[in-house]
């Protein structure tokens, strides 16, 4: 990295402050992978990946499992004109036991679309994995099984989340403050 870059790098998380970092994050993912690994027992298991900010959690999660699970992807936001899934997905989603993973559930809008979604496919059963669990006024109540963190209604990037497509790569998580109430960071975040 030349300095300049270093320098764009430490200004570009000068609003940023710490929230979970990687070695607490790599724990609970670890945690999840065998609690997953034995629930999984006796099932014909397919992850379904929430796009985009679900795809590092899925991907450690998917590690932790030290399991061999099909793989499937879908939209976070799916939209009336556009399909859910490719055709190739739904066939290997059809009659599974799915767990739909993803980084972050809030409101659970995105998700209970998903879930209506899968209907069609007749699944035997739908698990949510999530990283980051918001508590949130006027949630859907969708039945998350397993969660890595509850956390506050606050503004969080990395570790696949984003912020107008920025910050997806870092190894941490940091809650987003006003530049006003920005905490300067010694040396710039480590990206994946």
């Amino acid at each position: 990295m030349t300095v300049t870059q270093n320098a764009e790098a430490k200004a570009n998380l000068d609003h940023l402050e710490p929230f979970i970092d990687r070695a607490h994050i790599a724990l609970r993912v670890a945690e999840l992978g065998v609690q997953i690994r034995g629930d999984m027992v006796g099932k014909d298991p397919v992850f379904l990946v929430v796009l985009k900010g679900g795809f590092v959690f899925a991907a450690d999660l998917m590690r932790a499992l030290d399991h061999t699970v099909p793989v499937a992807f879908t939209n976070a936001r799916p939209c009336a004109h556009l399909p859910i899934f490719s055709r190739e997905d739904e066939d290997l989603l059809r009659g599974k036991d799915i767990w739909v993973v993803d980084a972050l559930l809030d409101q659970g809008h995105s998700a209970m679309r998903l879930m209506q979604g899968l209907q069609p496919l007749q699944p035997t059963s739908i698990q949510f994995a999530v990283l980051l669990h918001k508590t949130v006024e006027r949630a859907e109540k969708i039945p998350v099984r397993y969660v890595g963190f509850e956390v506050p209604d606050t503004r969080l990037v990395g570790y696949g989340l984003d912020e107008n497509q920025q910050f997806r790569g870092m190894r941490n998580l940091y809650a987003w403050w006003p530049y006003a109430q920005a905490i300067r960071a010694d040396e710039p975040e480590e990206f994946l």
